[in-house]
């Protein structure tokens, strides 16, 4: 009877471990996997997933309402950026303590390249320059520039043959505090 005993312990032990393994396997690892996966393809820029899990009242749940909230976030800020490359107007984002470029719109682009031999550097060699290659004065920029007060400011400058309508703004970012941007479009 002793013998008898050990063995359906030990059974019961084996079948306790096999279901606590097949338990996690479909209930937490299996969609942990699944929101991971998901999570991956999200960074890779593909918003359109469809996260399932959400129904789930536990951690899983959690983060697949977690992800959907991400998931909309990220469509959403896919959709501004692409408003603002395609806008019929320029726009230029620099780095607020170094004031290099880091970013131009299409429009940007293509009229600059219209109005290259006219810049201090080729168009397309724009992205990471400093600002201060557009003045003869950077000390006068910087000082505008350097207090949110001043802000927005708006001048006329010429480029060559072009007067152009100047918007320089600020916004914050949470990620990495204050950014500079100006928009500015041909005057006619």
């Amino acid at each position: 009877t002793s013998l008898v005993l050990i063995v359906v312990a030990g059974l019961g032990i084996v079948i306790g471990v096999v279901m606590s393994w097949f338990i996690s396997q479909k209930g937490v690892v299996g969609p942990v996997r699944d929101i991971t996966a998901r999570m991956n393809t999200l960074a890779g820029g593909d918003a359109d997933i469809e996260i399932g899990y959400a129904n789930l009242t536990n951690e899983v749940g959690q983060m697949a309402n977690a992800l959907r909230a991400l998931r909309d976030a990220v469509a959403d800020a896919f959709r501004l950026g692409q408003m603002v490359e395609d806008m019929p107007m320029g726009v230029m984002q620099c780095d607020p303590k170094t004031l290099e470029i880091n970013y131009l719109n299409k429009f940007s682009k293509d009229t600059l390249k219209t109005l290259e031999k006219f810049l201090p550097v080729k168009a397309d060699q724009l992205m990471g320059q400093c600002i201060d290659v557009f003045h003869k004065n950077p000390a006068h920029q910087r000082k505008i520039l350097s207090d949110p007060k001043n802000l927005p400011h708006k001048a006329q400058i010429n480029v060559g043959p072009e007067m152009l309508d100047l918007l320089v703004t600020t916004s914050q970012d949470r990620r990495v505090g204050e950014e500079c941007r100006s928009r500015w479009s041909p005057s006619h």
